[in-house]
């Protein structure tokens, strides 16, 4: 995809979920970007499909890295080993693989995992922020029930502008 047209696909996104009223999904979303701009739809509709297949089958060729199944290599003690392994662009059965293609993939494996553990330490952080915010939230609820987020955070900045003007 081009960069002018992900960049245009973006803004319309952006568009739909400005004009989005309460909760929607990404179905949603898509919609509203198909009967919003109906040209871009039909340009990108090929591309995006092309890169969906190409997803789908990358996934599936990465599906052995996560789950132990028939397409492993059957080698003693290398039991865990995919069958097939990344190579730059290109997935390789393993066994026709060289020492600089198995140290490649060594490597990008590494990455994964170090981008991985990343990932854990963020999702803790963000799980620990919104278990908070529920619990501010809850305690508003018990003069307002069923408040929102928005409305709780309303009410606090009001409560400062207040303390603020009495100083």
């Amino acid at each position: 995809m081009t960069q002018e047209l992900k960049s245009r696909l973006h803004a319309a996104i952006g568009r739909a979920i400005s004009r989005q009223q309460g909760s929607f999904s990404g179905a949603d979303i898509a919609a509203a970007v198909k009967r919003l701009d109906a040209d871009l739809w039909d340009e990108a509709r090929e591309v995006l499909a092309t890169e969906k297949l190409i997803a789908i089958a990358t996934s599936t060729m990465r599906g052995p890295l996560q789950q132990i199944n028939s397409s492993q290599l059957a080698l003693a003690g290398f039991e865990d080993i995919p069958k097939y392994i990344r190579a730059g662009k290109r997935w390789i059965e393993i066994r026709d693989a060289n020492s600089q293609e198995l140290q490649e993939f060594a490597d990008w494996y590494r990455t994964r995992l170090d981008k991985a553990a990343e990932r854990v330490k963020r999702d803790r952080r963000i799980v620990a922020d919104i278990e908070r915010l529920a619990r501010i939230v809850k305690r508003y609820e018990r003069q307002a029930p069923g408040i929102t987020l928005g409305t709780v955070l309303e009410m606090r900045e009001v409560k400062q502008e207040l303390a603020q003007l009495r100083a």
